[in-house]
């Protein structure tokens, strides 16, 4: 009728999931916290303005930043991490332009409403920047802004 009350275990063992469930949640959890984000804006010695005109409200939209970067034996243009050189650059663009349109037009071709936010090296030639002026209108892209260091407070 009755059983007989079990008998205590006699060796004791460290039960280890419990603390690799933990481990687990922790490192979930420090990856999910810390900067993960890829970087848009290298580091470009940037020209220095007579003067300059601070942005009184950031553009509406999404904003582009291209760099005008030293590489080795030239010039490139870096985007989020990743390099173009001239030939490339209208294709890459035209794919960014089409993020996000505005409306239609009357004349039907619907333009980008990114902007492009050009940071060009201060020894680069304005060639570089030119080429890039002339990619953005190739791929509809209206809104430029170029990026300088602001002149010294006197």
């Amino acid at each position: 009728m009755f059983r007989p009350a079990p008998s205590p275990e006699e060796s004791v063992s460290c039960n280890v999931v419990p603390l690799l469930d933990v481990m687990f949640l922790l490192l979930i959890f420090l990856m999910l916290g810390s900067d993960m984000s890829v970087r848009e804006n290298e580091d470009v010695v940037l020209a220095k303005a007579s003067a300059a005109k601070e942005p009184k409200d950031p553009p509406p939209g999404r904003v582009v930043t291209l760099n005008v970067v030293p590489r080795r034996g030239g010039w490139a243009f870096a985007m989020v991490d990743r390099e173009y050189d001239a030939d490339a650059l209208p294709e890459r663009l035209a794919a960014v332009a089409s993020d996000e349109l505005e409306p239609a037009a009357t004349a039907g071709r619907r333009l980008s409403a990114v902007t492009l936010s050009i940071r060009c090296h201060k020894d680069a030639p304005y060639q570089w920047v030119q080429t890039a002026l002339a990619a953005c209108g190739t791929a509809g892209i209206y809104k430029t802004e170029g990026a300088v260091e602001a002149p010294p407070k006197e």
